[in-house]
């Protein structure tokens, strides 16, 4: 499915990946997915959901950009991320965004914040968990990562269906 990238991306929340971590820290061994659309809620201008992730700090904050309140969400839209590797892409990248459609007709992108740095968006790299379920978003410009999405549709119906494994923070 070929969709334009969503303006979040474009607003800056799309960071460059960093090196690979030399930590040596072993991945999460439990799966994690988006939130689920009731855990989606507004306050103080940003649409947000508290999560518990075995990275950085355990806990943090799925949350969207500044904008007005367009409703509670319907449903879980889809997941975006893009590869950090080309030989990786298929099944390792950095989750960009959750999208959900709101009741008032729009969409909203929620990006994760660790605790620790709840005012700076950090990569969350990630393992898919069904990697046969992300489909290439749009081809990738000459030197560019690629992305990949888990959207909604008849085979994919919550943000279970799209889960992930967190391995770490950049």
């Amino acid at each position: 499915m070929i969709r334009p990238l969503t303006p979040l991306i474009l607003a800056g929340m799309l960071l460059p990946p960093a090196a690979a971590d030399a930590s040596g820290k072993q991945p999460a061994q439990d799966a994690a997915r988006c939130p689920a659309p009731e855990t989606v809620h507004y306050e103080a201008g940003r649409y947000r959901a508290p999560v518990r992730l075995d990275v950085g700090s355990g806990s943090g904050v799925w949350a969207s950009t500044l904008q007005p309140n367009a409703g509670s969400p319907r449903h879980f839209s889809s997941a975006l991320y893009y590869g950090t590797l080309a030989a990786a892409a298929p099944s390792t990248g950095v989750l960009v965004n959750c999208s959900y459609a709101l009741h008032g007709g729009t969409e909203v992108d929620l990006a994760y914040f660790d605790r620790q740095t709840p005012d700076t968006q950090r990569n969350l790299i990630i393992t898919l968990q069904r990697p046969s379920r992300w489909q290439l978003d749009q081809a990738p410009a000459p030197g560019q990562d690629q992305f990949y999405a888990c959207s909604r549709s008849e085979d994919i119906r919550s943000a279970a269906d799209c889960a992930f494994e967190p391995l770490r923070l950049e």
